[in-house]
């Protein structure tokens, strides 16, 4: 599967971000792997396809706070 090739991957080249362009996600699901913690955003409405999620490896910590949200954008800084 994709999610157990992306597994490997991260785990043999010590990742510590991954960014997911198109991930497909149906309206309340989110992209997940142990040990990461997933910011996320699905395309909404009808339209199939779309969505992207940054994965942050957890023990980096995080402080996130949430700096614009609109129809055309989103701006999160950690």
């Amino acid at each position: 599967s994709k999610k157990r090739t992306l597994s490997e991957i991260v785990e043999k080249n010590r990742i510590n971000c991954i960014v997911v362009s198109e991930s497909h996600c149906k309206e309340f699901e989110r992209p997940s792997l142990k040990g990461f913690s997933c910011f996320f955003r699905n395309r909404e409405g009808s339209r199939l396809g779309g969505g992207v999620a940054i994965l942050i490896k957890e023990e980096l910590g995080l402080d996130v706070i949430k700096v614009n949200e609109g129809s055309l954008a989103e701006f999160i800084v950690g």
